[in-house]
């Protein structure tokens, strides 16, 4: 009896060891550069990290994982049913935690480093692609992994692991670097000199002409600007570095503003009125031309004497001897008043002188002429005078 008891009991026993073995479901946790061999766990169902893989553009800081079933990965699966395609697909035998971050240098060196973009990845658990990355302004980019929630990065990183303790993407699965640092100094930057005017004469303040602020400077004033001390400062937005800029800022002595002592005003002078304007003196009316004499008309000229008709002879009486005959008396020519406003007197040419040329003065005949003329005149009476007396001398004989 007693040993049908204790047969019992050890195969009771024996029976509830083996249903707690089998209750216990097959789990490996993952650690940096191993993980599951896929076949040799004691459930094949899940994805170990042989179905993991990633890409990283160290550039950009980023890249994709992808996570693929063991039975796609394989060329033949007859072993599996096609029922088993049906259903959803397997997950991966561990979580996988994903971290993108990158960091602003904060000095000339690499270290310090302050925090700039933090991207959190959803929890990776079944087959899919799955895109990380941060972009890097002037500093270091990490991609960091685990099987856990990954930590929130801290503000700063003084250096590797300090004080972030860093598990990158690469050091869990043994690939490319998934970190990149950029080159040191490319957040200096040079501020502008602030310029400054001071007092130089009474009545006016000083000036101070301060930079506008950019996208990597703030400027700062201390003081009014115009008179007395001021402080310009320069504060650089992080990542940037100043390079060149004085210690303690730019400091400027404007000096005491000075009144100007007031100055006498000279009153107005009076102004002069106006001189009157003399009027105008009245135009003289214009000299009456003189009318212009009168032509004197010429002077009549006086008609030439009527000749003297030539003497007629008392014929003799008869028984009268003839007496002799008388020369005829020379013809006096007709006498001309030249054109004068007085009477010419009366021009008796000589018997004996020849006739001289020359037009006579106021009729423009020519005087040889006239005085041959006169010359034919008395030849012509004494042709006339002759032959009257033999007429009559022979009318007396009758």
């Amino acid at each position: 009896m007693k040993n049908t008891l204790a047969r019992f009991s050890c195969a009771l026993l024996l029976a509830v060891g083996i249903v707690a073995v089998t209750a216990v479901p097959a789990t490996a946790t993952g650690t940096f550069g191993g993980g599951h061999d896929g076949g040799g766990g004691s459930d094949s169902s899940c994805i170990s990290d042989d179905g993991i893989s990633y890409t990283y553009d160290a550039d950009t800081n980023s890249g994709v994982i992808t996570v693929e079933a063991e039975d796609s990965r394989e060329s033949s699966s007859s072993s599996r049913s096609s029922s088993r395609t049906s259903v959803a697909p397997d997950p991966l035998c561990d979580p996988l935690y994903v971290t993108a971050t990158s960091w602003k240098f904060t000095g000339t060196g690499v270290w310090p480093q302050a925090r700039d973009v933090v991207n959190e990845l959803p929890v990776i658990t079944t087959v899919g692609e799955y895109a990380y990355g941060a972009p890097v302004n002037c500093g270091q980019g990490d991609i960091y992994a685990s099987r856990e929630p990954v930590p929130y990065p801290t503000a700063v990183l003084n250096g590797r692991n300090d004080p972030y303790d860093e598990h990158f993407l690469s050091d869990l699965f043994d690939g490319t670097p998934t970190w990149t640092v950029q080159d040191a100094g490319c957040n200096t930057t040079t501020p502008t000199v602030p310029k400054a005017r001071a007092i130089v004469a009474c009545g006016v303040d000083g000036s101070i002409v301060i930079p506008a602020d950019t996208k990597t400077i703030d400027y700062t004033l201390t003081g009014n600007g115009k008179t007395g001390t001021n402080v310009v400062t320069a504060v650089a937005v992080a990542p940037a570095v100043l390079s060149g800029y004085p210690t303690g800022g730019w400091k400027f002595e404007l000096g005491t503003r000075v009144e100007c002592p007031p100055t006498e005003t000279t009153p107005p002078t009076e102004e002069t009125p106006p001189t009157e304007e003399t009027p105008p003196t009245e135009e003289t009316p214009p000299t009456e031309q003189t009318p212009p004499a009168e032509e004197t008309p010429p002077t009549e000229q006086t008609p030439p004497a009527e000749e003297t008709p030539p003497t007629v002879e008392t014929p003799p009486t008869e028984k009268t001897p003839p007496t002799e005959i008388t020369p005829p008396t020379e013809v006096t020519p007709p006498v001309t008043t030249p054109p004068t406003t007085t009477t010419p007197p009366v021009v008796t040419p000589p018997a004996a002188t020849p006739p001289t040329g020359g037009p006579l003065p106021s009729t423009g005949v020519d005087a040889g002429g006239a005085a041959l003329l006169a010359a034919a005149l008395l030849l012509l009476g004494g042709v006339v005078f002759a032959t009257r007396r033999r007429l009559a001398r022979v009318l007396t004989r009758k």
